[in-house]
């Protein structure tokens, strides 16, 4: 995780949290153990394009957007890296015990906890954004089990203490207790305080979007933009 240098460090005999925030999309297969089974594949990775336009011509473009929120099948989605291994490695998707986002697999490593919270699921593919459930059939469909994938949880979910082997390199405190937090967008709209009805967020960086929280979910096919999980767990967020 990344300490700002201007953040506060607690005083000892003072309890901290860590909250966690971050990209979503990049994937990493861990044992039983939470150790990486293989190198993580970035949301950049664009080794899957085929296995997208599988997904597209299984599911259709227009339900699927129904479901997930997402108007397109892209190579960046974990889902279609699933499928890719499944194709290319099958072996090693045998073995996973956990599928996992890359925020997801920080919190393993701090609490032993596995867990993903509602306001990056949308961006697995692999998510019914109205349901706040996995999509079965398409998590059938890349070839991973219920299981494998983390328990889901709103964001904001305290996840408990940090293990006693990161507790030793922490700063002296009462205690460490990881919080599950949200998607880097959207907390950063709390942070600047814009995360309301009717206000437009823009943000510049590794990508460039824009953020819209609704008051309701809308959908609209005939707006190709992303519809995300918000940080309440039960509001939505265009993202664009």
């Amino acid at each position: 995780w990344v300490c700002a240098e201007n953040a506060s460090v607690p005083t000892h005999g003072e309890p901290a949290h860590i909250v966690l925030t971050g990209q979503a999309e990049s994937l990493v297969l861990v044992d039983a153990n939470g150790r990486p089974l293989c190198p993580g594949i970035s949301w950049l990775d664009t080794r899957s394009s085929k296995e997208a336009a599988e997904l597209t011509e299984r599911f259709g473009a227009e339900h699927a957007f129904e479901v997930t929120g997402q108007p397109i099948a892209t190579s960046t989605w974990p889902a279609t890296k699933l499928r890719w291994l499944l194709h290319h490695k099958p072996e090693l998707l045998e073995r996973a015990a956990h599928a996992l986002m890359l925020k997801d697999f920080v919190q393993l490593s701090l609490t032993g906890q596995v867990a993903g919270e509602l306001s990056t699921r949308a961006f697995t593919y692999l998510f019914d954004l109205r349901e706040a459930r996995y999509w079965n059939e398409m998590v059938d469909f890349c070839g991973v089990r219920s299981d494998q994938l983390p328990e889901l949880v709103r964001p904001g979910t305290v996840l408990g203490p940090v293990l006693a082997n990161v507790a030793d390199v922490l700063p002296p405190a009462a205690s460490w207790i990881v919080n599950a937090g949200a998607l880097d967008h959207f907390l950063s709209m709390v942070g600047s305080e814009s995360y309301g009805v009717g206000r437009v967020v823009e943000s510049s960086g590794t990508v460039l979007s824009l953020s819209i929280l609704l008051d309701q979910w809308n959908f609209d096919p005939t707006m190709q933009v992303s519809y995300h999980r918000g940080v309440r767990g039960d509001d939505f967020v265009l993202f664009d």
